[in-house]
């Protein structure tokens, strides 16, 4: 996808062993930067960092997309809010896979959240206990 849309996707992970099911953070990183792809502008870039900060470790999705104001990303890690109309793009999905990132990190001791401003893009953060 990142291909088909010139995306450039970099990464800046330093390696920080996590204390969290290892096939559960692949699952959210992965849904994490599927999402920044399908929302980014073509030809834009999305990035992957991870910090140690106080015994923890924070993994980072920023894409360059077309974000979303407050009241939205509120929304988004509630099941009882619909998020299909969230994003102003012409990708669509219907918010399952941020409830199921919400509740694999949890369930790993961990936290999700998002920061995002209209029109240029949207930061997503998992912090995971560190080794």
């Amino acid at each position: 996808m990142a291909t088909q849309k010139k995306i450039t996707v970099s990464s800046a992970v330093d390696g920080e062993l996590l204390f969290a099911d290892k096939s559960m953070v692949v699952i959210v990183v992965r849904n994490l930067l599927t999402n920044a792809i399908k929302y980014s502008k073509n030809g834009s870039a999305v990035e992957v960092k991870s910090q140690r900060e106080m015994g923890r470790v924070k993994i980072s999705v920023k894409d360059n997309g077309v974000g979303m104001d407050d009241a939205d990303v509120k929304k988004l890690f509630k099941p009882e809010e619909s998020t299909y109309t969230i994003r102003n793009s012409s990708e669509k999905g219907v918010g399952i896979g941020l409830l199921l990132c919400k509740e694999l990190i949890e369930k790993n001791n961990g936290s999700i959240s998002a920061t995002s401003k209209r029109g240029e893009g949207s930061i997503f953060t998992i912090e995971l206990p560190a080794v």
